[in-house]
């Protein structure tokens, strides 16, 4: 273990120790929420998608999928090049990551998602399912909080929520 994730590990335990839960072992989502009040170090950072990236969203898929990969997760490719025949708003991806499988809508940092994106991913995470939205940058800020068991719940509304605030693309011609 490095400095960084040695004093991570302490901060945690810290706030912890401060919220009145036990040292270790897996919380409830509610819990993590008095953690991150204590501590707000350690609440998951906020995805960030820089301007400046030009890449297509094939790309980002690519990349998307080799984190995935990288991460010992099983990729499940749903996108198709054209409107889908399957289920109109169904997100590019289902991965899996140990025990947690979930939705992944892959987006170039300048995309923007349809309404039934919108409302498949509301309706999953309603039920819920987990998963986000955006580019490998948002993927791999999801993976680091799936590998440190935080809950995914609340990333993921959060991560849709922001996507969302951007505006939805205009409907495609039928």
């Amino acid at each position: 273990m490095d400095d960084d994730a040695l004093r991570r590990l302490a901060l945690e335990r810290q706030a912890r120790r401060d919220a009145g839960l036990p040292l270790s072992g897996p919380l409830e989502p509610g819990d993590w929420a008095r953690v991150y009040a204590v501590a707000p170090a350690l609440a998951p950072a906020a995805p960030v998608v820089l301007p400046s990236d030009e890449r297509r969203e094939y790309d980002v898929e690519r990349a998307c999928d080799d984190a995935v990969t990288a991460a010992g997760g099983d990729v499940v490719r749903l996108s198709q090049r054209r409107a889908s025949r399957i289920h109109e708003g169904l997100p590019d991806r289902r991965y899996r990551v140990g025990p947690v499988a979930f939705w992944w809508e892959c987006k170039a940092a300048k995309g923007k998602l349809s309404r039934a994106q919108l409302d498949f991913l509301t309706a999953e995470f309603a039920c819920g399912q987990v998963g986000g939205v955006g580019t490998d940058a948002e993927l791999g800020i999801f993976l680091r909080a799936l590998a440190a068991g935080q809950p995914l719940s609340d990333l993921s509304v959060n991560l849709l929520r922001r996507w969302a605030a951007r505006g939805l693309r205009a409907e495609r011609a039928a």
